[in-house]
């Protein structure tokens, strides 16, 4: 189960217990979607081997995402479309690229 499974397991039951109205149960749910959403936790990774990704067009040159350095080799990966080929702790190789990437540094490839 990754990351948003997790949330999204977690939201189904906030929105049963609202419906039963256990006001405490609504309460706790809240707070551990928060921390999911927070969580840097490497245990809950957002993608897995074999997974289609894109590399945010968004990345800056020279800043750090979640620990790791968008540095300028990677300038023109950005916005291309890969498969994530190795997924280790919420980081990931890419098909054809010798780059190391992070949650942050991905979206889904719709």
């Amino acid at each position: 189960m990754n990351k948003n499974e997790v949330v999204e397991q977690l939201e189904r039951m906030r929105n049963f217990s609202k419906a039963m109205r256990w006001i405490a149960n609504v309460e706790a749910l809240d707070y551990a979607i928060n921390l999911m959403h927070d969580c840097k936790c490497s245990l809950l990774h957002r993608f897995n081997e074999g997974d289609k990704v894109r590399i945010r067009k968004d990345l800056i040159v020279g800043e750090y995402y979640d620990g790791l350095l968008f540095s300028t080799r990677m300038e023109s990966c950005r916005g291309k479309e890969l498969v994530i080929s190795v997924s280790s702790s919420g980081e990931y190789l890419v098909e054809d690229l010798p780059y190391l990437f992070n949650d942050e540094m991905l979206e889904p490839a719709e």
